[in-house]
């Protein structure tokens, strides 16, 4: 019997699942939603900067802990489990060899802890991929508040790629940069476009403050971009590049200046 994993959380992936159940496929459903076969429940961010929450299949439910943080890396944890389920694991070996998972180059890649600051990069540059990754970054931030005690901030440094783009989502980066305590918005890396007059990273400055943004500074130049993260930056901040383009050179190079600092060893 073929079968098919699906995620019952989007609308758009539950009337996919709808419609090939009433084929007459197998869909095994995973997400949050009451109704989804592998379901995770109670989740919450671990002082590690994982992901913790409770599992349930059918009458088998138990915890699972992730080194991955965020509830849409459980969601990919629960398609995972069913994929293993359906090839035989038991729940015991597949609860075990996800909390193994370490996680994939430029998703919420731990760059460096130095000084009490926490500098992370993610490839997110689309406005529903930049939400998860914040979201997850505001989780990762409060449970790291509460391990130190600190009253860290959560810093997201964002390069717009494509003039296109950023045109047409300039209100979606707006909005989803209010989740951030400080937005850093470097200018647009527009890789195989041609510039479009007009159109700069200031555009999305002017749209998160429209949108109600705590704090926005813009860094026109990426190489500008570590020493202005590492002027702002306090222990028990959280940092996070987020881009597909050239923004990823960041990290390693505030990692070197956060070395320098006197209280590099803290």
């Amino acid at each position: 019997m073929r079968h098919t994993v699906i995620n019952v959380d989007d609308h758009g992936s539950r009337a996919l699942a709808d419609e090939l159940t009433a084929a007459g496929h197998h869909v095994v459903r995973y997400g949050e939603a009451e109704d989804a076969d592998v379901r995770f429940t109670d989740a919450v961010a671990t002082a590690t900067g994982g992901a913790q929450a409770t599992l349930t299949y059918g009458d088998e439910s138990g915890p699972i802990v992730l080194q991955v943080p965020g509830n849409h890396n459980l969601a990919n944890a629960c398609a995972a489990y069913a994929v293993g389920r359906l090839l035989g694991l038991t729940h015991d070996r597949a609860v075990e060899a996800l909390g193994r998972f370490e996680g994939t180059l430029r998703r919420f890649q731990l760059i460096t802890d130095t000084a009490g600051i926490r500098v992370y990069d993610d490839y997110a540059h689309h406005p529903t991929e930049i939400r998860a990754a914040l979201t997850a970054a505001r989780r990762a931030t409060a449970a790291g508040n509460e391990a130190t005690g600190l009253p860290g901030r959560l810093i997201a440094c964002f390069q717009p790629h494509l003039y296109t783009r950023t045109l047409d989502f300039v209100e979606e980066f707006g909005e989803v940069m209010t989740l951030s305590d400080v937005a850093v918005i470097n200018d647009i890396c527009g890789a195989r476009e041609d510039p479009i007059p007009g159109v700069t990273g200031e555009l999305v400055v002017d749209s998160a403050i429209r949108h109600g943004a705590r704090e926005v500074v813009y860094v026109k130049e990426k190489y500008d971009l570590p020493a202005a993260l590492n002027d702002m930056a306090r222990p028990g901040d959280l940092i996070i590049t987020l881009g597909c383009g050239d923004v990823t050179i960041v990290g390693p190079l505030l990692a070197t200046l956060l070395k320098e600092r006197p209280d590099a060893a803290l």
